[in-house]
Order: structure tokens, then C-alpha cells, then sequence
């Protein structure tokens, strides 16, 4: 099975300085070019490219996230932008080959408390603009120990009835920002948050974000494939720290698979959703 859905973590830069983020978001200077990603593209077949950051349409981040869904559309690929929503978006890419997920993590209240005040505003801004514009869209939400499940009550409801999207979730990750968190979630609370969330109308794959599945990407056994902002070669973005190689090796797809089989990462029971 060759690799054909790449998630690239474009840039560590960001405008935002969320608590939970699995980035640093900040200025970094040795950042992979989005030349040298389109080349390592270029030896795979391209099913879906997944766009983060950091924030892939700030100023400093767009022109490569530009250069990136440009390459996969003109291979036909399936591209994903996921942005936090405060910056304008008047390019005008296949409406049919690109989508946007965009941040969401709360009402007004809740999301500027996190992200900044007025981030809410922006990003609502953005979603119905895009909708217009005839662009598909995601909302993901990320859940913290704070979390009720009145509060994500509220929200689906809001996302459904004013947006007319159906929100996906998952758990804030104890990495990079979150660390911390590493011991704030228990299991029970996790799926009964997660029941909550299907019986409010969430697609039942919500349950990937218990954290108690298979991950089927360090072993090699599903056609994904993980590249952060240095160009290293990951699972996903929450495991940057088991780095396998990287783009600028003449790895073969089996010896990718090898060096994942062999890392720490093979015993990992997290299901980062897709």
C-alpha cells in the first residue's frame, strides 16, 4: 500500500498563542520549503493533502500553503486547509478539490477566553464567507478538562442551526503547549463525553477521539503519512517527537514502514482523528 495522504505541518508560525496547541507557534528559521515538499510529492501518488501550521494563511505561511493546494490540485488530489479563521481567504482554488477545517472551541465567550478577543467574530466571518463563496467546511473543536458537556450542548446546537456544519471534536493532546494535560483526562470521562457527543447527533467516528483504538499509521499499515515544518517524517502530528527519516532521504516506502515498525511509536493506542 503506497503512501497517498499526506498531513503537512507547514510552519510553526502563528498568530495565535492557544494553550492546548500541539505547536510551539512561533518564528522558526529553518522551516521546509514548500519546493523541496512538492518534490518529495512528486515520487507518490496523491489522494489527500491535509494543510496546518501553525496558521496556513497568515502572511509570513500562505504563499507556501498556496504553492502546496496549487500542486495538489493539479494532481487531482483532495486538499484540507485548516486555519483558525482570522485571516481573509480571496484565492479561488477547485471549489470541488479543497475544503477548510476551521478552530472552534467554544460560543463567543468560551473561544475568545482561549484564543483572543474578537477571534470568534473573525472565524464565524470567515466560515460564512467561504460557504458563500461555495467552499466545503469543517469545524473542529477542541476539548479540554475544563469542557462541559453543557457547553458542547450549546455548541453543536449553534454549529448546526447557524452554521448548518456538523462539528467534529477531539481531545486536547498533552504535547506542545498542553503538556501538562498529560494527566487531566480519565478514561470514563473521556467516553462518556464522547456518548454525550453521538447522542447529540455527532457522526459515530467521534469515537476516534477516545484515544483507546488502533493507530494504523506507525506500523505502516494505512496509506498516511506525517511531515513537519523541519521536513522530518512523523505518524501524525501529535507523536513530532518520533522523527523517522525525512524528505531529503531516498527512503522507499517499505523502509519507511520498517523504521516506524521498529520506533516507540509502534505501541501507540492514540486515533488522532483524520
Amino acid at each position: 500500500m503506497a503512501f497517498d495522504t499526506f498531513t503537512i505541518i507547514l510552519s510553526n508560525y502563528c498568530n495565535l498563542r492557544c494553550p492546548f496547541c500541539l505547536q510551539a507557534a512561533s518564528v522558526a528559521d529553518d522551516e521546509v520549503s514548500a519546493v523541496d515538499l512538492i518534490k518529495f510529492l512528486s515520487k507518490y501518488p496523491l489522494r489527500t493533502l491535509k494543510l496546518t501550521g501553525g496558521e496556513t494563511l497568515s502572511g509570513p505561511v500562505f504563499p507556501k500553503t498556496k504553492l502546496l493546494y496549487d500542486y495538489g490540485i493539479s494532481r487531482g488530489a483532495s486538499i484540507q486547509v485548516n486555519t483558525n479563521g482570522t485571516f481573509a481567504f480571496n484565492d479561488n482554488p477547485d471549489k470541488d478539490l479543497l475544503m477548510f477545517q476551521v478552530s472552534l472551541d467554544g460560543l463567543k465567550t468560551k473561544h475568545d477566553s482561549i484564543r483572543g478577543k474578537g477571534v470568534f467574530d473573525k472565524a464565524i466571518k470567515f466560515i460564512k464567507t467561504q460557504q458563500k463563496r461555495g467552499y466545503k467546511l469543517k469545524i473542529m473543536n477542541v476539548i479540554t478538562p475544563e469542557t462541559t458537556t453543557g457547553e458542547l450542548g450549546e455548541f453543536v446546537d449553534y454549529c448546526l442551526s447557524t452554521l448548518n456544519i456538523r462539528p467534529h471534536f477531539q481531545f486536547a493532546a498533552p504535547v506542545g503547549r498542553a503538556v501538562g494535560l498529560r494527566h487531566a483526562f480519565d478514561l470514563e470521562r473521556i467516553n462518556s463525553t464522547v456518548e454525550f457527543l453521538i447522542d447529540k447527533g455527532c457522526d459515530e467516528t467521534t469515537r476516534r477521539i477516545a484515544f483507546v483504538g488502533d493507530c494504523s499509521i506507525p506500523q505502516g499499515r494505512s496509506s498516511n503519512l506525517g511531515i513537519d515544518h523541519h521536513g522530518n517524517l512523523i505518524s501524525c502530528p501529535i507523536l513530532q517527537d518520533y522523527k523517522i527519516g525525512t524528505i531529503y532521504e531516498d527512503l522507499s516506502d517499505s523502509k519507511i514502514r520498517q523504521r516506524f515498525a521498529r520506533s516507540k511509536v509502534s505501541r501507540c493506542t492514540c486515533t488522532f482523528p483524520q
